[in-house]
Formats: structure tokens, C-alpha cells, sequence
């Protein structure tokens, strides 16, 4: 209300003075215009020109609150704000950045302090384990679909600090053609083969509570594995079908966390890997290659 009122006392007095000039405009014609009847003078009466001027009146608080205002735009600290704010900025950039480099140091050494001290367990070896009865590789068909038994006994040991809980192991036997040169799906199925039972807690019976330090348990187990008919296949320069095993072992513990570690055996015949569809073999006849490109410990 005040500033308001400020500028309408400017306002009128402006006008004030524009009154003033227009008083004094027809002042001077009216004397002119005696000056010529006195005379007589019948000659055209000259316009008198009068310059007017109008001027807002600031009061002295605003006059004096520009006047601060400009002062104040070309003081140093004006010129030096820009520079200070960039510093500013710089400084809490560069300290964001050493808050995270903490963080992550404090997160390394919290791993490895938790690595140092966590159970590991590991797939120390695969046995061939025969039954008493039948061969440790032999093929089968159930249901019309044709698979292949294999009787092994898995050693897993703890080389860890820490007491390994809520242990199983889920081992497969997986197929490919024999001529299969993708390496990339062997991953894919070690993968789909193991990650399904990383979180789920499995009732097996290959199951063990804890497994200590230094501990070391042994499983026997004859494992089923089946495989799609076009799987198998001609060999050139070979008589009958053949197909490719490998047996993926998955240890897992510490459920829900799901520590795991994974191995892959190639599963030998007598010469190479050419598994004969229908042909079962005995003990001298296959062993167990273990495949290091495919180690996992997590």
C-alpha cells in the first residue's frame, strides 16, 4: 500500500507541474494577444512556442534503494559471486565422488572379510560307482522316452571357515548331438540347470544340515538322464546312433543366499566322448573327464 501510494503522489505531482506549464502557456497568449489590440497590429498572431517538461518525482527511500542497487551490481562481490558458486560446485562434486570410492572400498572389504570367513565347498571328485547288478552306464526307455543311467558318488568338501547350512546337490545328465559346437548352449545349460535351486530350499535326499570345516561328505547316486530322438545320430565311419553326455553336479547352501558350486564331466567312452545309443558299458570302459572351463564357486 505504501509503494502504491508513493507512486501516485509522483503521478500527481507530474501532472502539477504539467498544469503549471499549461497556466503559463496561455498566460503568455493572452498578453500577446492585448499587446496586439492595443496596438492596432492587424498582422497574424505567432503561436508563442513554450518547451514543457514533465518529471517523476522518485521519494528519497525508493531514489535511495536504486542508487543501493547499482552500487551494489558493481561491487567485487558481485563480480566474484560466479566464481565462488563454480568452487562451490567443484567442492561438492569432488566430495560425492570421494563418498562413493568410500562406499565402494567399504563394500570390498566387506566382501572379503565375508569371503574369508563363509563356508566354500567344493566338488572335489566324481567316482564311477557300479551297481551290483547292472552296468554303470546303461540305456533305458520309460514312458517311450529313451534316457541313459549312470551310477556316480559325488565328494564335496568344505574348505571354508564357516559352518556350511542347508547343503543338497542336484546332479543331471545332459545331451547334445555329437557333432554340437556351440559352446556357448553348454553354458546356457549348466545355467538352467543349476540357477532354478539357487533359491528354493530342495527335500532331496542328498541333503546334509551342515557341513563343517574341513568336512568332507560323499554321495552315491544313479542319475537318469533322458534325451530327445533326433539327438541321436549317424556317425560317418561308424556303425549305429551316437549320442554326447556330460554330468553337471550343482552344490548348493546357505539357502535363501544360495551359495553354489557348479562342475561339468565330460562322460568318456572307451575312445572319445561318442556314447552308442543302446550300447551299455562297465566300469573299464568310462570315466569321467572333468571339464575346467566350466568351474563356478559363488
Amino acid at each position: 500500500m505504501h509503494e502504491t501510494e508513493r507512486l501516485l503522489k509522483s503521478f500527481i505531482n507530474a501532472l502539477d507541474s504539467f498544469k503549471a506549464a499549461l497556466d503559463k502557456y496561455a498566460e503568455a497568449i493572452r498578453e500577446n494577444e492585448n499587446s496586439n489590440r492595443n496596438a492596432g497590429n492587424n498582422k497574424p498572431i505567432q503561436p508563442l512556442l513554450v518547451e514543457i517538461s514533465a518529471a517523476s518525482q522518485l521519494d528519497p527511500a525508493r531514489s535511495e534503494y536504486y542508487v543501493a542497487e547499482n552500487r551494489e551490481r558493481d561491487s567485487f562481490w558481485r563480480k566474484l559471486k560466479p566464481w565462488v558458486e563454480t568452487i562451490g560446485v567443484s567442492v561438492g562434486i569432488i566430495l560425492v565422488s570421494l563418498t562413493c570410492g568410500t562406499l565402494q572400498q567399504v563394500k570390498r572389504q566387506a566382501d572379503i572379510a565375508e569371503a574369508d570367513n563363509r563356508p566354500w565347498l567344493k566338488i572335489t571328485a566324481v567316482k564311477l560307482d557300479p551297481p551290483p547288478t547292472l552296468p554303470v552306464l546303461h540305456f533305458v526307455t520309460r514312458g517311450g522316452i529313451p534316457g541313459m543311467n549312470l551310477a556316480v558318488e559325488f565328494i564335496v568338501k568344505n574348505i571354508g571357515k564357516g559352518v556350511a547350512q542347508d547343503v543338497f546337490i542336484t546332479p543331471n545328465v545332459i545331451f547334445t548331438r555329437w557333432n554340437e559346437t556351440d559352446a556357448s548352449k553348454r553354458t546356457r545349460d549348466q545355467q538352467f540347470a543349476c540357477e532354478q535351486w539357487r533359491t528354493e530350499k530342495f527335500p532331496g535326499p542328498f541333503t546334509w544340515s551342515a557341513v563343517f570345516p574341513r568336512d568332507q561328505v560323499k554321495f552315491r547316486v544313479g542319475i537318469l538322464g533322458r534325451y530327445r530322438e533326433d539327438i541321436a545320430s549317424k556317425v560317418p565311419d561308424h556303425i549305429g546312433k551316437f549320442v554326447v553326455a556330460a554330468l553337471f553336479g550343482c552344490v548348493t547352501y546357505q539357502y535363501p543366499r544360495g551359495y553354489q558350486t557348479r562342475a561339468i564331466f565330460d562322460i568318456m567312452g572307451d575312445r572319445d566322448r561318442l556314447l552308442e545309443v543302446g550300447k551299455d558299458l562297465d566300469e573299464p570302459h568310462v570315466h569321467l573327464l572333468r571339464d575346467e572351463h566350466y568351474e563356478h564357486a559363488q
